[in-house]
């Protein structure tokens, strides 16, 4: 995979003349194009020992990323477009998946700030342009959004600014395609099987059919062919025999118990305490024991 990372892209005279010379490029022309334009350092140490000295904020600034989308996602998007808004059971079920979640983030940043500060964290030229890519492609939507708050504020949507900011979304989203092996035309036709096939398979889009998705199903369509990417890089491939499916059901299994664990918790009001936090913690620490002794056996 590192040496992925290090192949020669196309030669940049040739990018050139080949979007001087067209308006319209398909999605395979757009990765080779990407990667011309992309950095050449990944993997040489720069990079890394930039994040390893900024870690911290790193980490924090993507939680912090996930809240926020966690509320937006909840108390506007949910709200307006599926009609779960406060005081629904849909409601106070999600808000206490959030928190469950995000509380398990926390946990996870801290478990990587120790184990950077005992020498046992290290960061590759993969995991570098992974979170290059990554957080590149969230904070270009921030720019989306941003370019909609005008768009209400003046009556009026730039639509060369709307085009820029989502070309750059395709920009990272290229170069992370490349880098594990996916491809846009299989990504686009498994999240058409899952919308098409099992989420709204009851004759198009419901509100009662967003809330209510089987999600193991849907992990089903879009884990098929998943298992040739590289074991460094995804849960795609196979462990001591046992495929990255089994791990994954067995996880969507206990996190789906934890929430309702937490959720439990939480009082009619939807209020989550310190002592729910707390719980939470507890009850996702047991589900990942369950998930490495399940492996184990």
């Amino acid at each position: 995979m590192n040496d992925k990372l290090n192949r020669m892209p196309m030669p940049f005279e040739e990018t050139v003349q080949l979007i001087s010379n067209t308006d319209e490029i398909t999605p395979d022309m757009h990765i080779a194009l990407s990667k011309a334009t992309d950095r050449k350092d990944y993997g040489t140490g720069v990079l890394e020992k930039r994040i390893k000295e900024n870690l911290k904020s790193m980490l924090c600034s993507f939680l912090d990323f996930v809240k926020a989308a966690n509320q937006m996602d909840l108390k506007v998007k949910r709200t307006i477009y599926y009609g779960t808004g406060p005081g629904t059971p849909e409601y106070e079920k999600k808000a206490a998946a959030y928190k469950a979640g995000e509380l398990f983030l926390e946990q996870a940043i801290l478990e990587i700030l120790e184990k950077d500060k005992n020498g046992n964290f290290e960061i590759d030229g993969v995991l570098s342009a992974v979170i290059h890519y990554t957080m590149g492609a969230g904070t270009e939507t921030g720019e989306i959004m941003e370019s909609v708050v005008k768009y209400m504020h003046n009556g009026e949507i730039d639509l060369v600014n709307i085009g820029e900011e989502f070309g750059d979304v395709f920009w990272y989203s290229s170069n992370l395609f490349d880098l594990l092996n996916l491809r846009y035309e299989v990504i686009m036709a498994k999240n058409s099987k899952k919308l098409i096939l099992k989420r709204y398979k009851n004759g198009g889009f419901s509100e009662s059919q967003a809330i209510n998705r089987d999600t193991n199903s849907e992990r089903t369509v879009l884990a098929q062919g998943i298992s040739d990417i590289p074991p460094t890089l995804l849960d795609g491939q196979k462990q001591n025999g046992k495929t990255s499916e089994d791990d994954a059901e067995i996880r969507e299994r206990h996190l789906e118990d934890c929430v309702q664990e937490l959720y439990d918790l939480i009082d009619d009001t939807g209020v989550v305490t310190a002592k729910v936090s707390k719980k939470a913690i507890e009850i996702y620490n047991k589900a990942e024991i369950r998930v490495r002794d399940k492996k184990a056996s």
